[in-house]
């Protein structure tokens, strides 16, 4: 990625930085959205549960 530093026109840094803040991850609201282990355990339950074992 070194190569980044050598971009010297401007338009391009500017939708770098663009994508930058887009793509931040805001650790936070992450934790406050996800799931509880419990409700993990139960959604991956469902999930397997809807597998074909079936040979």
């Amino acid at each position: 990625m070194d190569w980044l530093k050598t971009i010297d026109d401007e338009h391009i840094l500017l939708k770098i930085e663009a994508i930058k803040k887009q793509n931040a991850f805001d650790f936070d609201k992450a934790m406050r959205e996800g799931l509880t282990s419990e409700q993990f355990k139960a959604e991956m339950k469902k999930r397997i549960d809807t597998y074909d074992t079936r040979k």
